[in-house]
């Protein structure tokens, strides 16, 4: 199975995912059809988050995307 993770849309472009496939063919790999796009699956995943938040083991996050990206990189939050 091959998911293509396109969700995130300022990032996600067609020639990318043509990409994928290219390098993918060229390392002689192969994949069931069809190809799962995640942008396709949206109604799935709030789903399971509904699902997650009415067994109360959903939790939002309050840290920013700067935050997040700090400590990834190795920082800590204040």
């Amino acid at each position: 199975m091959l998911r293509i993770e396109d969700i995130d849309l300022a990032r996600s472009r067609p020639e990318f995912v043509t990409g994928i496939f290219e390098d993918l063919h060229w390392l002689g790999l192969a994949w069931e059809e069809p190809v799962v796009f995640q942008s396709t699956r949206m109604d799935v995943y709030r789903a399971a988050a509904r699902r997650l938040e009415g067994l109360g083991l959903l939790y939002p996050c309050f840290a920013t995307r700067a935050e997040i990206e700090s400590v990834a990189a190795g920082g800590q939050l204040d």
